[in-house]
């Protein structure tokens, strides 16, 4: 039992016990401590990525805004990890491929800055016409996640059948 110090930061070892049955098991679990994420102008962009890409304007970034001109929205350059200077940085971005050999089955792969979830902080949409636009209901895929080095890598497999013509993107709610 027992919680970290909300200022703890760096590399722990945790022990995990459980009783039952008059016996007991025992996990030793190793994790890393991040320091929280400070967001002062609340544009959910961290203040240490504003700061490293654009020096004392911190407060006048919108992520709406695309500061290169690459047709990515300065959120989603953070999101992505890139560069929003740099118009040919786009980073991490979705990936779509058939899976197996159900060829109308898709699988979706991208990788986000860690702490940022499907729902709250972005939505998967789709389109059959790359005109109309709408949320992928969450009953239609599956979601695995794994997050290593401060990155979530997202794999997401398509569990409903969908034309031939089917486009998804990642879009701000």
């Amino acid at each position: 039992s027992g919680t970290p110090p909300t200022d703890a930061v760096g590399s722990f070892e945790a022990l995990i016990q459980v009783n039952a049955l008059g016996g007991y098991d025992r996990l030793t679990f190793y994790g890393n401590l991040l320091p929280p994420v400070t967001d002062l102008d609340n544009d959910q962009i961290a203040d240490t990525w504003e700061t490293t890409y654009f020096p004392g304007q911190e407060a006048l970034i919108d992520g709406a805004e695309d500061s290169d001109g690459d047709r990515v929205p300065n959120f989603f350059e953070y999101l992505y990890g890139s560069d929003p200077s740099d118009p040919k940085d786009r980073g991490f971005r979705l990936k779509v491929s058939p899976s197996g050999s159900e060829s109308s089955r898709r699988v979706a792969q991208w990788a986000v800055q860690d702490a940022f979830h499907v729902g709250p902080d972005y939505l998967i949409q789709y389109s059959t016409d790359l005109n109309t636009w709408q949320a992928l209901p969450s009953d239609h895929y599956q979601l695995h996640q794994d997050s290593v080095n401060g990155r979530t890598t997202n794999q997401l497999e398509l569990t409903q059948d969908y034309p031939e013509n089917f486009f998804m993107r990642l879009t701000r709610p």
